[in-house]
């Protein structure tokens, strides 16, 4: 009778199987594209703040690009000549330089 019992309740899954097969294929449809709508949403969220980091040091550098554009602009021979003499020890050739050094 043990085995009759068995062979009934697997005839009654098959046809449980066999009467929500479309019910069953949808469900573990949905079931696909959660989870596959979680990793895009994950991966756009990453992409998004890349992004705003990106565009962070996007407008630094334009900021310090017009700092600089509007420097030179403004710099006129005589500028640029101090800058040149003081930050890069330069001098016209011909000149000469002399150093003061602290007394001994």
């Amino acid at each position: 009778m043990k085995n009759k019992t068995g062979i009934i309740e697997r005839a009654g899954n098959l046809q449980f199987l066999r009467k929500h097969k479309y019910l069953i294929i949808v469900a573990l449809l949905l079931l696909v594209g959660v989870f596959a709508m979680t990793q895009v949403r994950a991966s756009i969220r990453k992409k998004n703040e890349e992004l705003a980091v990106l565009i962070t040091q996007c407008e630094q550098q334009n900021a310090q690009n017009q700092a600089l554009s509007e420097l030179l602009e403004n710099s006129d021979d005589e500028y640029i000549e101090d800058k040149a003499r003081e930050e890069l020890n330069m001098v016209y050739p011909g000149e000469r330089v002399y150093i003061i050094r602290p007394g001994n």
